[in-house]
């Protein structure tokens, strides 16, 4: 009997030994595995996760976030688009994996690499009179906001006068859908980087495909810094570029604004309160093309200045100087935006 009891002591005394110390949740981490495919890669590549609780994927289930930036995953996957180390975690039925993390570091297909963040300008052609283009505008706008595009794409809202009045229109809205690619399209209608075009209808997946390109394939050889100054009712704008290489630059200037309520066609009904976003309201120079800097020398900088007549009707805590720098193919290489009122954007380096 004796000898019983000394055995359960030694048992009891055992199972104490084993657990203590460990909360429940740090228990599950043993369960709940997070699974890169790599762990280091270079801008423009995409790591792909899986998720495995007690040893059954739940990877469409799970939650994956990058506790370094604070962002939750819309997918299982994560493109890189800057250079730096990046922790993942994932969740599932309230218990945590142990942390990952994802090193990136700098890559360009010519070999060389950029100090600037790769910024991307999308124009989303659209009217008031188009009754598709609200629909369109959820999908755009849905893309945009993701994780891996949220940051480094910035929309602008481009209207076209079409068979109907519109107050926003712009005659530069029509010479740029007729201009690029084959041919005018029909609304709504997409453009990337004056690179790609495309349909919101029909060629959706184009969008998407295009964003990676430039985000990609497409690095930046220049950055570029925009500061406004409000006097009464002129803006003083200075738009700064600095070269990585010896190239010729143009550089367009738009100002925008957010958050306008107005009529709207949406599904064939016109609607009063309609929330219009990132509406183009002028471009400040001579074409869409930009204005010519001329050629600027590797590691050189520019300015170029513009004075805005301020237009009583703009609500200019929602506007916003989108400043393109456009490469001798005609392409936007890289851009900012910077607060209408007085607002001081600096060149986006990529971090070291």
């Amino acid at each position: 009997m004796k000898q019983m009891i000394y055995w359960l002591l030694a048992l009891t005394l055992l199972v104490n030994i084993s657990c203590e110390g460990y909360t429940e949740e740090e228990l599950g981490v043993a369960n709940l595995v997070l699974q890169p495919d790599k762990t280091q890669v270079k801008v423009g590549e995409t790591v792909e996760f899986t998720v495995a609780f007690s040893g059954e994927s739940v990877t469409e289930k799970a939650e994956i976030s990058c506790l370094t930036n604070g962002k939750v995953l819309d997918t299982s996957s994560f493109t890189a688009t800057q250079v730096g180390d990046f922790t993942f975690q994932a969740s599932y039925e309230g218990v945590k994996s142990s942390k990952v993390t994802i090193t990136v570091q700098a890559d360009e297909p010519s070999g060389n690499t950029s100090r600037f963040v790769r910024q991307v300008c999308v124009m989303d052609l659209t009217g008031t009179w188009c009754s598709m283009c609200p629909d369109g505008f959820v999908f755009l706008n849905t893309i945009v906001n993701m994780s891996t595009y949220k940051d480094v794409v910035h929309v602008m809202g481009m209207h076209s006068k079409g068979g109907d009045s519109d107050p926003f229109h712009l005659d530069v809205t029509d010479e740029i859908n007729n201009e690029l690619g084959n041919g005018p399209l029909g609304f709504p209608a997409f453009v990337v980087d004056l690179r790609v075009k495309g349909s919101l209808n029909g060629e959706r997946p184009l969008f998407r495909t295009s964003l990676d390109e430039s985000l990609n394939k497409y690095l930046p050889h220049c950055g570029v810094a925009v500061k406004s100054q409000l006097d009464n009712s002129q803006a003083k704008i200075t738009v700064r570029l600095q070269s990585e290489k010896t190239a010729e630059y143009r550089l367009a200037i738009y100002v925008v604004e957010d958050n306008i309520r107005s009529k709207q066609n949406k599904g064939g009904k016109y609607v009063d309160n309609y929330l219009h976003r990132h509406v183009t309201r002028r471009l400040l120079s001579a074409s869409y093309k930009g204005d010519k800097l001329g050629t600027i020398e590797a590691g050189k900088e520019v300015a170029k200045e513009y004075t805005l007549e301020i237009d009583s009707s703009w609500k200019l805590d929602d506007t916003e100087i989108y400043a393109l720098a456009i490469d001798e193919q005609g392409y936007v290489n890289n851009m900012a935006v910077c607060k209408l009122k007085n607002g001081d954007t600096d060149y986006w380096y990529v971090t070291e």
